[in-house]
């Protein structure tokens, strides 16, 4: 393959938009109880992390998680399709866990339910092409019996759901589950619904989130070095003495 070839393969890979998907789907992962702060992950590429309810700023396992007690405060990065039958819970009445740490509970106390069914959650200011990881949190630590059994259906509308319970033991006092997703943007805005899985007793329960955490995925290290390098060398190359007048007599002698 001669230069010109090799040089117009590697700008396309490096400089070309990527192609966005037909439709932008988020997979889940398996949720987890809520625990040690390790449960928080950080890829250190924070977007936006919001605790619902909470009155100031708290820092959990390097990532800082934005107290949000209105839907104006999240309207920058999240839109709701209910802004009627929000409520904010300010009291701390979803917790404390004793077997979390402090912060940990400060960005669980809390959070932000409704009782009107499903709702959707939207996901705006997203980069088209760009890897994100988006993780969730329920819980609710009050008293529990087994007839409640509260629990909600992630679901991304295109066949890709989970469902994560408020309380992952099923016994009181105990933290609900997180649980990550990871998409590709196809456009700068991307969304979910949340859908309340009625009580085993039978009573309509409602759609809650106590914090959430958007990280946009780094690409490899390696392979962006590789490419930079590539192209500088390439720019170098151009601009050496000769170097065209070398390119030009290699293509004459091709066709001798």
């Amino acid at each position: 393959m001669d230069v010109c070839k090799q040089i117009a393969i590697l700008a396309a890979v490096v400089f070309l938009p990527p192609v966005a998907a037909v439709a932008q789907s988020i997979t889940w992962s398996s949720p987890v109880a809520i625990g040690a702060d390790s449960t928080v992950l950080d890829n250190g590429s924070a977007d936006w992390a919001y605790a619902f309810g909470a009155s100031s700023n708290t820092t959990v396992n390097g990532v800082t998680f934005t107290g949000a007690s209105s839907l104006g405060s999240v309207s920058s990065n999240l839109t709701f399709s209910d802004t009627v039958g929000d409520t904010f819970d300010t009291a701390g009445d979803f917790g404390p866990a004793g077997s979390l740490s402090t912060n940990y509970n400060d960005i669980l106390n809390n959070g932000l339910y409704w009782t009107s069914g499903t709702i959707t959650v939207t996901l705006t200011g997203l980069s088209p092409g760009q890897e994100y990881q988006l993780q969730f949190w329920v819980s609710d630590v009050r008293d529990y019996t087994q007839e409640e059994n509260r629990q909600e259906t992630l679901d991304d509308g295109r066949g890709d759901t989970t469902v994560v319970d408020f309380n992952a033991t099923q016994i009181s006092g105990s933290p609900g589950q997180t649980v990550t997703g990871e998409f590709t943007a196809t456009s700068s805005t991307g969304s979910f619904t949340i859908t309340p899985v009625n009580e085993n007793d039978g009573d309509s329960a409602p759609s809650q989130i106590n914090a959430m955490d958007l990280e946009a995925i780094p690409e490899p290290a390696d392979f962006a070095l590789w490419c930079g390098v590539a192209v500088l060398g390439w720019v170098i190359s151009l601009r050496l003495p000769g170097f065209a007048s070398r390119r030009l007599r290699t293509a004459d002698s091709r066709r001798v």
